[in-house]
């Protein structure tokens, strides 16, 4: 028995130890900013469901939910359907929103979500306060004029306001962009009439929106293409504006029109990103005469009187359809199609960081079309895109979230590559915090710095949802490692501040690095 019994033993401890070593050499380690595997999100008849990448198709939340909103085909009828995601990988049932076409998604600081669509003739705007759950319409139509046709509207959320633009035809060859305005909170009575921002002299269509990152500078920036005529070799020109969301007025770039950025001919579809320090990157797609297509990316400051950089120009085997998420440290995740894949690469000022393309959609067999990017991310690890798949009804729709990479061989990337991995804010603990939570004496925030300088200059500062400093919780030099802070509820005076929503920001040697959402209850 007693032999028996170490028999067992033995066996046990050979099975456990088979058991470790398998694990130790199958698994290989695993990389946080690996890419993620294609997601096959829903099924649509419409080959254009995720079209134009200037009305974006993705939000996420501050708890990284994704939303997709995206067009369909049934019954007879363009619909609007929405579905989304707690991780990415696991997708609700598409949600029927409305008739019509063309939507376009937002969301704001408080992670409230405002749609706009195409529902001929009008443009049509609903606003949900529970992440997609129900829809209000407060504004049943956002155009005035009723008997002319308007068409692929954009909109973006700010801090005070939300700002939606879209193309009317006003008579034959003559469209125009007309922007409005809606401060928040929306009600039954808000009201405003369109303002058309584009000259009768030109064909103005294709047009994005974007607003500043940054939560203390309210601006906002519409760019579009104007075309002479459309025919084989009409003359185009890309424009942009800028409005200041504080004043609600439009600013000129240099003069009392909208500024310039480009004249040639058979520009298409522009996009435009927009950085917490007012650099900002446009791309658009442009046809040569010999056939072939180019995408351009083109980073500005209006900081610095408006003075464009150079363009990198970039060859394609077909229309780019190009897309952009946010601009970090005047870097951006750009995608674009080629061959019928959607591909991917990171660029600097201009400028792409590496010389292959990285491939998003993987196929070369199945097509893909009409990438979108999400924008608003706040990341400088990853970014999330959705496409349009195949090449017969049903498309599919697909997601997926990808690395940023910024050098794929590995190689030193100097200070910038520094600054982009020196940071990490974490989610503070507890959140929401105060009376009713267990947690009367404050919340505690972790930030980590790493190992690339003997000391760097932080703040870390607590924000309102009107971006008004509430009180800066460090300043000074602090040294590598982890670190942690503790915020009680009170501003800088001492007070206690109301419940709500705020917002904690890190700067590094006075670069905004990362925010987070804080929920404070009385």
């Amino acid at each position: 028995m007693a032999g028996l019994r170490y028999l067992r033993r033995g066996c046990n401890v050979f099975v456990w130890l088979v058991i470790v070593l398998s694990y130790i050499f199958s698994t290989k380690p695993v990389c946080p900013q690996s890419p993620k595997p294609i997601v096959h999100i829903a099924h649509t008849n419409h080959p254009n469901a995720t079209a134009y990448a200037g009305s974006r198709k993705i939000v996420r939340t501050q708890d990284d939910q994704r939303f997709v909103v995206y067009e369909d085909y049934k019954l007879n009828q363009n619909q609007i359907l929405m579905t989304k995601s707690l991780d990415g990988r696991k997708w609700a049932e598409p949600a029927f929103i409305a008739e019509g076409m063309s939507p376009a998604i937002a969301i704001d600081a408080r992670d409230n979500l405002y749609l706009v669509w195409q529902d001929q003739p009008d443009i049509r705007f609903a606003v949900s306060t529970d992440q997609g759950v129900s829809w209000d319409r407060p504004i049943e139509k956002v155009n005035w004029d009723t008997g002319r046709t308007c068409s692929l509207p954009v909109i973006e959320a700010g801090l005070e306001r939300v700002h939606i633009a879209f193309q009317q035809a006003d008579a034959p060859g003559n469209t125009n962009i007309y922007y409005v305005s809606y401060e928040l909170p929306l009600s039954v009575d808000s009201s405003a009439v369109p303002l058309k921002i584009s000259s009768d002299y030109w064909d103005s269509r294709q047009l994005c929106i974007a607003a500043n990152l940054a939560f203390e500078a309210g601006d906002l920036f519409v760019v579009w293409c104007d075309s002479s005529w459309f025919g084989e070799d009409h003359l185009t020109e890309i424009k942009l504006r800028k409005v200041s969301e504080s004043s609600a007025t439009w600013t000129p770039g240099l003069d009392s029109t909208a500024l310039t950025i480009m004249t040639q001919q058979k520009l298409h579809h522009p996009v435009i990103s927009v950085e917490w320090e007012g650099a900002f990157q446009v791309s658009w797609n442009q046809r040569e005469p010999t056939g072939f297509w180019n995408f351009t990316a083109m980073t500005m400051s209006f900081s610095e009187a408006w003075i464009p950089q150079r363009c990198q120009f970039y060859r394609t085997s077909g229309e780019a359809w190009i897309t952009v998420d946010d601009v970090f440290f005047k870097s951006t995740a750009v995608c674009w199609l080629d061959s019928n894949q959607v591909v991917y690469r990171q660029t600097r000022n201009e400028q792409f960081l590496f010389d292959q393309n990285i491939s998003v959609s993987e196929s070369d067999s199945v097509p893909a079309r009409f990438p979108n990017l999400c924008y608003k991310t706040f990341r400088q690890d990853s970014f999330d895109v959705i496409w349009t798949e195949g090449e017969h009804p049903p498309f599919s729709i697909c997601y997926r979230r990808m690395a940023k990479i910024y050098h794929p061989d590995g190689a030193d990337g100097g200070d910038y590559e520094s600054v982009i991995n020196t940071f990490e804010l974490m989610q503070n603990y507890p959140n929401p915090f105060g009376f009713g939570r267990g947690s009367y004496d404050g919340t505690e925030i972790c930030y980590r710095l790493l190992h690339i300088k003997n000391q760097y200059r932080i703040a870390i500062t607590i924000y309102d949802l009107l971006g008004r400093e509430v009180i800066t919780l460090e300043r000074g030099l602090q040294a590598p490692g982890s670190h942690r802070i503790r915020w009680n509820g009170k501003n800088g005076s001492g007070a206690d501040v109301p419940a709500g929503i705020y917002i904690y920001a890190l700067k590094a040697d006075d670069q905004q690095i990362q925010t987070r959402k804080i929920v404070l209850l009385r």
